[in-house]
């Protein structure tokens, strides 16, 4: 039995820019027009921002394991999240009127689970099991009673200072979820693994998803190992991908699951204890993307099943021990995607077709070890909506120092230093930026770390 609680004001940080010309200050630029945004400064005695997620769970679990060769698994579970009733930004969208926009949504769900485990002999094992849940969600941010009287405070017009909810607005959805997995242990090509499953699920609002897998793992001699996956899988529409609304957003409560199908082959080589080589072919097939905001006429959008995206790529790894003192390791994937988003075809954004990292370590036996990892990652483009294209490549070198224990065993101590020859340089934002209202890209630390030491007392 047991219970988590997690109930923490955030702040909006930069995820949205500051209302410059409102502020009267110079605009960001990139296509920033400064009419959009929040506050970013105190305002009437209180933070410009307050996002307070919340999250509560009580469950209770039992485990039973028989005298033969079953277990069993249930548990009954309750729990809530939401966004508090207190949480709030000051916001504008015309760069003119300030308004205390207030947010808070709340959805609760109760889940039961039962999975069995039978081994049936030395080389074959069987797992089941069935999974439901009921959920109250709220459909969208919860409504507003909007306060339009416009006072002026620190020189800034605001509005909806009074503002109130309206009612909670939900629907309740019911799921099912029942699985199956059987495993062999065969001597077939010395050794050969074979494990093959499949789910099904029903969800009360989107309808029936079978998603099977298949893997197959043989071992021709100590050296080599070879796998095939073969796998399918969903991802459940959002409360807010169904219901959100906006002015001009139409919900769209017909949406279907995204459903992705993996393809994969991986190698291992590992000719002693001290070398192992790796790679893995892999191919990823997304289907029924949810495509945001698509134009439906009479000047309004509707979130819908359109896109489409293929990944695939190629990995490899190659870990080392040349001698008691020095080690290393070496990883490098290259993929390349395109994405269809019911219009066109693309570039999938915002992935590198080239990235890997590379490290070595130094042992001084019985005293230290020096490991310096330099990790690359190749440019990468962005959404069109993006003004800057593309974002640059990137080296970042990481230097660990970390001692043994000392002192009769009772004291170590470590130094982290995360990019050490404090590199600028920036990430992709978040998938919908336009340059306008949220961040197109995201800085990076420059040189930062951490200095560690640990005591023990006995």
């Amino acid at each position: 039995m047991g219970f988590r609680v997690f109930n923490t004001p955030l702040s909006l940080g930069n995820f949205i820019n500051s209302p410059t010309q409102l502020l009267e200050t110079p605009s960001q630029g990139n296509g920033n027009t400064g009419t959009l945004g929040i506050l970013s400064a105190d305002i009437r005695g209180e933070r410009a921002t307050r996002w307070e997620s919340f999250s509560r769970t009580f469950f209770i679990q039992n485990e039973y394991t028989s005298k033969t060769n079953l277990s069993l698994f249930s548990r009954v579970q309750y729990r809530e999240t939401g966004l508090s009733d207190r949480s709030y930004s000051y916001l504008t969208t015309d760069g003119n009127v300030v308004s205390r926009a207030i947010r808070a949504h709340y959805s609760n769900r109760i889940a039961g689970e039962i999975l069995a485990n039978y081994t049936l002999g030395e080389y074959q094992r069987l797992t089941g099991g069935i999974q439901f849940s009921q959920d109250n969600l709220e459909l969208n941010y919860r409504g507003i009673n909007p306060d339009n009287r416009v006072d002026t405070i620190d020189h800034i017009p605001v509005k909806d200072i009074y503002a109130t909810f309206k009612p909670r607005e939900y629907t309740i959805q019911n799921n099912t979820g029942i699985y199956v997995q059987y495993v062999l242990r065969s001597a077939l090509l010395n050794k050969t693994n074979l494990t093959v499953g499949i789910r099904y699920d029903y969800n009360s609002v989107y309808g029936a998803t079978i998603n099977p897998r298949l893997g197959v793992i043989n071992q021709p001699n100590e050296k080599i190992v070879l796998k095939f996956l073969l796998g399918s899988a969903f991802r459940a529409p959002t409360n807010f991908e169904l219901y959100s609304t906006v002015p001009v957003r139409v919900s769209n409560p017909d949406l279907k699951p995204e459903k992705i199908r993996t393809y994969e082959f991986n190698f291992i080589y590992k000719p002693s204890e001290f070398f192992l080589l790796q790679t893995n072919l892999f191919e990823n097939d997304l289907l029924d993307l949810i495509v945001a905001d698509v134009p439906i006429g009479a000047g309004l959008i509707q979130n819908q099943n359109l896109g489409r995206a293929t990944i695939r790529g190629l990995e490899a790894k190659v870990d080392a021990i040349f001698s008691t003192s020095f080690s290393g390791f070496l990883n490098f994937t290259f993929q390349e995607g395109t994405q269809n988003n019911g219009v066109e075809d693309l570039d999938m954004a915002n992935i590198a077709k080239i990235k890997g990292n590379a490290g070595l370590s130094i042992h001084v036996a019985g005293l230290l070890c020096v490991s310096v990892i330099e990790n690359f990652v190749e440019e990468r483009s962005v959404p069109k909506t993006n003004p800057l294209g593309k974002v640059g490549d990137y080296f970042v070198t990481n230097l660990v120092i970390s001692t043994t224990k000392l002192f009769h065993n009772h004291v170590s101590a470590s130094l982290n230093i995360r990019n050490l020859t404090d590199r600028e340089y920036i990430d992709p934002g978040i998938r919908s930026a336009d340059g306008n209202l949220f961040s197109t890209v995201l800085e990076q630390p420059g040189i930062n770390g951490f200095f560690k030491i640990s005591v023990s007392l006995y």
